[in-house]
């Protein structure tokens, strides 16, 4: 009996699924039927913006709040991580969707740590400019050559195989194969 407690109800996200960004780890299909389910209090209703919107507004408050006290934080840029995957989740169409904020937070997050040296080689770093790359950047080339001018994300593989990934989606196989290279 408790492995059936287990299954996620499909049909439940079926109805959304063309609304929901993929993202290149996945989502959580668990995370994403609790957000499209109907609320235990009423069965049979699916949640309200309104309901949905004030949950994240507390959600947003409290991670603000330690935003404002990140200097007291051994990590800081947890805070940013932390609250960039909430935001991930919580708005699966994020960024088409201009309650989610995602587009300031991320700007926030990178520049907020952009000549921290603890920082420059952290994947959590480099995932938060990725996903502003994929999400918003006019031009990802440029900004894959700002983070290389800034060294961010040089010791790390992930910077290799995302620059040369966009690269190859351009049609610029040389450029590709010299960044897979460097890497």
């Amino acid at each position: 009996m408790a492995a059936s407690s287990n299954l996620i109800d499909f049909d439940v996200i079926e109805g959304q699924k063309e609304n929901i960004q993929s993202l290149p780890g996945g989502r959580s299909a668990r995370k994403l039927a609790e957000l499209y389910s109907p609320s235990p209090l009423h069965k049979l209703a699916t949640p309200t913006p309104s309901d949905t919107k004030n949950v994240h507004d507390c959600i947003r408050a409290e991670y603000e709040a330690e935003i404002q006290n990140m200097s007291e934080s051994d990590d800081p840029l947890d805070v940013f991580d932390r609250y960039v995957r909430w935001t991930l989740d919580a708005y699966p169409t994020a960024q088409a969707t201009p309650q989610s904020q995602l587009h300031t937070l991320l700007e926030r997050a990178t520049k907020t740590f952009i000549t921290s040296a603890q920082y420059k080689n952290d994947p959590r770093y480099l995932r938060l400019w990725v996903h502003y790359i994929h999400f918003f950047s006019d031009t990802p080339r440029e900004t894959y050559m700002f983070l290389s001018r800034h060294g961010i994300g040089e010791g790390l593989a992930l910077f290799y195989e995302e620059y040369a990934a966009w690269l190859e989606a351009a049609g610029r196989w040389a450029q590709a194969e010299e960044v897979y290279k460097l890497g």
